[in-house]
């Protein structure tokens, strides 16, 4: 899923992250299925985090990626992942004896304007990732992220804020992205909807949504993933009456 718009002097484009293709790994479908160990003291709460976080299957084909944010079960994702879908899957190691078990989830709420969706399995967690006070965000903080890109399984991107509340509009007025992070995390189709960590303290600082790109057709493109901003997050949740762990306000 694509769309452009032309931009002078350069062209730029949007891509979804959303991956639709074959299967090539089929453990790539699950999600913590190997031993978690720590990445060092600079990535906070990465095996929390790690644990928290879940390739999604999209019927009849494709996947995205996704994050715990309850201990009941409540999963928050892109909305692009999951809109007009037939089924929405995730499968994760459930039982001592270590086998994959795969849920049904249901759509609870999707913010279009936002390219936010809120879902839900039948299934309590018992470390939901910790959201972030967006007041606490700055350009040039350290980020990393988890998801699920193309059928590698999981993988891990690191990256850093560039701009805060960016908003962009097309040529007929309508907004192509709305009150945004800018970040420069190397990431690609499937790891749409997957959780952006805070280096420091390993919250919550986004959600991944799209990639953009711009060139003049004479240099190499310039690259940025778009994510939607904790803010929005905790205002879907707040709306949906979902409880979530979060930072104090401007705590550290």
């Amino acid at each position: 899923m694509e769309r452009s718009n032309a931009m002078k002097p350069g062209r730029l484009a949007f891509s979804s992250l959303f991956g639709i293709f074959a299967a090539l790994l089929l453990v790539a479908c699950a999600g913590p299925m190997k031993t978690l160990a720590s990445n060092g003291p600079d990535l906070v709460r990465i095996v929390e985090n790690r644990q928290a976080t879940y390739r999604i299957d999209i019927l009849p084909r494709g996947h995205g990626s996704g994050v715990v944010v309850s201990t009941e079960g409540h999963i928050v994702t892109a909305a692009h992942v999951v809109e007009d879908s037939k089924g929405v899957q995730i499968t994760l190691v459930d039982g001592r004896d270590g086998t994959p078990v795969t849920y049904k989830a249901q759509v609870i709420a999707i913010d279009k304007a936002h390219d936010l969706a809120l879902i839900k399995i039948d299934h309590r967690f018992s470390r939901p990732a910790i959201l972030e006070d967006p007041a606490n965000l700055h350009p040039g903080d350290g980020l990393y992220n988890v998801g699920y890109p193309y059928n590698f399984g999981e993988m891990v991107g690191r990256g850093n804020i560039m701009r805060l509340h960016f908003t962009l509009r097309n040529d007929d007025g309508t907004t192509a992205i709305n009150d945004a992070i800018l970040a420069d995390l190397p990431d690609g189709p499937g790891t749409s909807g997957s959780a952006i960590f805070v280096e420091r303290n390993g919250r919550l600082a986004g959600i991944m949504s799209m990639m953009l790109w711009m060139t003049s057709g004479r240099e190499p493109p310039m690259l940025v993933r778009v994510l939607v901003s904790v803010e929005h997050v905790r205002k879907l949740l707040d709306q949906a009456k979902v409880p979530y762990q979060s930072a104090p306000p401007n705590g550290k």
